[in-house]
């Protein structure tokens, strides 16, 4: 289903960056450590008021480069298949992680999501 052909945004898991987001003219990706994603801007939008809104900002900057501040690749690249496919795989010991990275990102769908026992979430020690 997801296939990187127009693509039109880059997105960059940097721990050690701000969240960011600018044209390819105002962010180096060169000067930038870390793991590169491709997406659509109009799937990000749709599933993110957030990202749609950064994305919007930026329009007139032609193709945009997002840096997301302390995001793990792994859990970025599950949103984005949650995103493409309303489906994704993640180890329950990720799981309390994964969710919190999607809060903070507010992916439709996966911000409302409420522990439905009295347990811990999987990856807190008891």
């Amino acid at each position: 289903l997801f296939s990187e052909r127009f693509c039109d945004v880059t997105l960059y898991c940097s721990p050690s960056f701000a969240t960011q987001v600018g044209g390819k003219d105002t962010v180096e990706p060169q000067n930038i450590r870390g793991v590169s994603l491709r997406a659509h801007r109009v799937v990000l939008a749709a599933c993110s008021e957030l990202l749609g809104a950064l994305l919007g900002a930026h329009e007139a900057q032609g193709e945009p480069v997002l840096v997301i501040d302390g995001a793990e690749p792994r859990h970025l690249k599950a949103l984005l298949d949650y995103m493409y496919t309303g489906e994704m795989n993640v180890h329950h010991s990720q799981l309390a992680s994964l969710l919190k990275t999607a809060e903070e990102l507010r992916i439709k769908g996966l911000t409302d999501i409420r522990w439905n026992n009295k347990d811990e979430p999987p990856d807190s020690e008891a």
